[in-house]
């Protein structure tokens, strides 16, 4: 409780953050083309992303979304793309349907290190004066359409076309790495493009380690938190493994590191064995609060029978390899779920006669 007590403002953050989305349709479009009608970026400077959802966008009831990440340690103005008064509904310490402040006119100054995501009712849009009361309004509205819209897109679109090729790009948004005093990290600079790409093109962003089959790659907040903020999923990719790490349920005061280490082959493998750590301001995670996803490249030379595929975790605590449940084999890959840091090898299970 005493630690929970410590970071209540996270919590109640993150709670907002939440809340907002399931009020908001606008923030779950699942198709490419909706998102490329009713989103475009705004001109901002750099180390920062700026970006609206326009048009009653899914259903939505507000008519515009204005969505502003700002990396940088100094404020930044982004011009709005129309007059009027401006509901802010999160400014990087509160967040939730409550409106913080109304900011009229069609300019917007977001202190360093913080997200600012505003609202502009079609009722408000090109009007003199927009509402008496602003800060009512969105109290009703949203609560109209969550109960219908989140239904109809949370159980259908999703699972309707997940995959199809209309509406997914073939190629996913690559950053890059760099080496810099013993630490492999990235560059804020292209994190943040890599984002705006990947948001453009309804990407998910690519860490691409090169050739290397192990690497330690470090995160700072500001990075964790734009990451998050953005809604994006990112995969780091090695010679012989990947891995999708969720940074939703992740918190971090200074720094988070991802190590994905190659190891050895054992017994039956088809591959070697990876070793997943991953640290939170220097303290390792014991266990995820999302589910990461591994893939695991396989030989195909040592697999006879690809049904046969399973991946394995070293259970420490009973010294012992154990089953990991729901791996699937495509495209020489073996991936799975998993909830938990430790050691993962692809191995090929014979049934006894």
């Amino acid at each position: 409780m005493r630690r929970r007590s410590q970071f209540d403002a996270e919590v109640e953050y993150f709670k907002g953050l939440i809340q907002l989305r399931k009020s908001h349709p606008a923030f779950r479009m699942t198709t490419a083309d909706d998102i490329r009608h009713h989103l475009s970026f705004l001109d901002a400077p750099a180390n920062s992303v700026a970006y609206v959802i326009k048009g009653n966008a899914n259903g939505d009831s507000a008519g515009q979304l204005a969505v502003v990440y700002n990396a940088n340690r100094s404020p930044v103005e982004i011009t709005l793309p129309t007059h009027g008064n401006w509901r802010l509904l999160v400014n990087g310490v509160r967040a939730g349907n409550d409106v913080l402040e109304i900011i009229k006119g069609n300019k917007v100054t977001v202190p360093g290190l913080s997200t600012y995501v505003l609202a502009l009712g079609d009722e408000e849009q090109g009007g003199d004066n927009p509402g008496k009361d602003p800060g009512k309004d969105p109290g009703k509205d949203p609560g109209k359409d969550p109960g219908k819209d989140p239904g109809k897109d949370s159980g259908n679109n999703p699972g309707d076309n997940p995959g199809g090729k209309p509406n997914v790009p073939s190629k996913d948004i690559q950053i890059g790495t760099k080496y810099v005093n013993g630490k492999t990290v990235i560059n804020s600079k292209d994190l943040i493009n890599g984002i705006k790409a990947a948001l453009k093109a309804h990407s998910n962003i690519v860490i691409n380690i090169g050739k290397k089959e192990s690497v330690k790659l470090e995160f700072t907040k500001d990075q964790v938190n734009l990451i998050k903020s953005s809604g994006k999923s990112f995969y780091v990719k090695s010679n012989g493994a990947d891995i999708l790490v969720p940074l939703k349920a992740v918190e971090v005061k200074k720094t988070f590191v991802l190590d994905l280490r190659k190891t050895t082959y054992v017994r039956g493998s088809v591959g070697p064995a990876y070793a997943v750590n991953l640290f939170a301001d220097g303290k390792p995670i014991n266990k995820l609060k999302q589910k990461a996803v591994l893939s695991i490249i396989v030989d195909p030379k040592k697999v006879t029978n690809s049904s046969s595929l399973k991946v394995s975790y070293f259970n420490t605590t009973k010294k012992k390899w154990e089953t990991v449940s729901g791996a699937v084999f495509k495209n020489g890959k073996l991936t799975v779920s998993i909830d938990r840091p430790g050691t993962y090898v692809a191995v090929e299970v014979f049934k006894s006669k």
